[in-house]
């Protein structure tokens, strides 16, 4: 990525320079392009989820197939195209990991007091 800066309305940089005005210059890229993006789909995951959980999308693919039926012969009523996408999600549950960590170190027992754990004290 190319990135110019220059003083606004050109003049030179004499003394304590002003800000610079940043230019990010992408050679392929195009604000109609941007314009023409289509909206995002929601997915719903059912089950509960817990507070501090990321899905992580590792992977996803569009495919577009042509379609042409003999019933429709060419009209205007004939779907041009069938688009179908495929995506891998990860859902990553970060309290189930700190909650491991704390039953762990704990004893749901009423002789917990009573019972001494050997090779614990390293905690």
């Amino acid at each position: 990525m190319e990135v110019t800066a220059s003083c606004e309305g050109g003049q030179k940089w004499t003394g304590r320079p002003p800000t610079p005005v940043f230019f990010s210059h992408h050679e392929h890229s195009n604000h109609k392009d941007e314009d023409d993006k289509p909206e995002p789909q929601s997915i719903y995951l059912e089950g509960a989820l817990a507070h501090d959980s990321q899905i992580l999308v590792a992977d996803s693919e569009t495919k577009t197939e042509e379609v042409y039926d003999k019933e429709f012969n060419g009209s205007l009523e004939e779907p041009a195209v069938v688009l179908s996408s495929k995506m891998t999600l990860s859902l990553i549950n970060l309290d189930a990991n700190n909650s491991d960590e704390k039953n762990e170190s704990e004893i749901e027992s009423p002789l917990a007091d009573d019972i001494e754990i050997i090779g614990d004290d390293e905690k």
